[in-house]
């Protein structure tokens, strides 16, 4: 098995008692993980756009705030 790279995980550092030296599970998982996909996913969006959509995307963006501040 060390061979294939489980010589520790499966060896006698792996056996020590009261869990081996792992951390403690406090419901696991990153609270923020939604959100940063989100932002990763609307990078990639964007930077995935031609020339011309990205003119039309500011452009919307433009006039959307235009109207927010008449709005307002």
């Amino acid at each position: 098995m060390v061979e294939y790279g489980g010589g520790i995980s499966k060896g006698p550092a792996g056996q020590v008692g009261g869990g081996g030296g792992t951390a403690p599970d406090f419901g696991g998982g990153d609270p923020f993980a939604n959100i940063r996909h989100t932002v990763d996913g609307a990078v990639s969006w964007v930077g995935s756009l031609s020339t011309i959509e990205l003119a039309v995307l500011i452009a919307v963006i433009f006039v959307g705030l235009l109207i927010l501040r008449r709005a307002f």
